[in-house]
């Protein structure tokens, strides 16, 4: 049914009244995903590090460091928005592991949002025809009820929109878990674990929760190649720090800058309070469960 668009507006403008929106972090009220103070509580990694690893400065005139330069890998570029520790690794594992009861939840994915729309203002401004999210195997699935990657690109899909893809790729091998392996046995333990049942676009981006060694990320990648993917852009929440990496570049740690107004209203925005969803920009707006 057909609204005016003053009425859209009013009815936004309750909704702000009813349940203001606040920040995922603390639950202090702000139009943004993140107040400032919590913005600065997060470990960002710098935007002008090594496109591949993260971890140290490029070369001069390209977009990888000299370690990763000439080694060969399947992804193009590997982006995570913030390191793997302290406030942002309490995030990740309490939106993964989903305990708390439905109102804790709601605030769990309401801050692993907020973490994917940081990482959206760092993905690159070439756009895919897909967005891919790490699959879990169906055993796995079936135990945790739902794939973490899969709720991360699913919002990384909807700001940008763009198409989201959860089926293009396959876990075919309930591989053990890889927390305690080195790189090298992440690489055998998830070697042929993945598959593409039918053709890929040419540009895809292969999203994850968390890169570590990017085992896991580049066996995917692999699969996607052998299914026609030609250009393979990691994005992930967040990347596991080495020692190295974190002196290298940790003088350089800074937020990025706050979203402008502008930026905001220009797009779909979801505000999420507590384990309720609102979306004050649609006309036919609804309180409905997160999912």
């Amino acid at each position: 049914m057909w609204r005016h668009p003053a009425s859209a507006r009013w009815g936004a403008g309750l909704l702000d009244l009813l349940l203001p929106p606040a920040c995922a972090g603390c639950g202090r009220a702000t139009d943004l995903p993140l107040c400032d103070p919590c913005r600065r509580a997060l470990a960002w990694i710098p935007t002008l590090a090594c496109a591949s690893c993260q971890m140290r400065a490029p070369l001069p005139g390209a977009d990888c460091c000299g370690r990763c330069a000439p080694r060969p890998s399947p992804l193009d570029a590997c982006t995570a928005a913030c390191w793997f520790e302290d406030v942002a690794a309490s995030w990740v594992r309490d939106y993964k592991y989903a305990e708390g009861g439905p109102a804790k939840a709601g605030v769990d994915r309401a801050r692993m949002r907020a973490l994917a729309l940081a990482l959206c203002e760092r993905a690159p401004a070439e756009e895919p025809e897909w967005v891919i999210p790490i699959p879990l195997h169906r055993r796995r699935l079936r135990t945790r009820g739902f794939n973490p990657a899969c709720g991360v690109a699913r919002v990384i899909a909807r700001e940008r929109s763009l198409r989201l893809a959860p089926v293009a790729l396959q876990r075919v091998r309930d591989t053990p878990s890889q927390t305690r392996l080195d790189r090298r046995r992440r690489g055998r333990n998830v070697r042929g674990a993945f598959r593409a049942p039918r053709p890929v676009p040419a540009h895809v981006w292969l999203v994850d929760d968390v890169v570590t060694t990017g085992a896991t990320l580049e066996a995917a990648a692999r699969a996607l190649r052998r299914a026609g993917a030609r250009r393979i852009v990691a994005l992930c929440l967040a990347r596991t720090p080495t020692e190295e990496g974190s002196q290298s570049l940790g003088s350089a740690l800074a937020a990025p800058p706050l979203p402008t107004d502008s930026a905001i209203t220009s797009r779909s925005r979801a505000v999420s309070t507590g384990f309720l969803k609102i979306t004050p920009s649609r006309p036919s707006t609804r309180l409905r469960l997160m999912t």
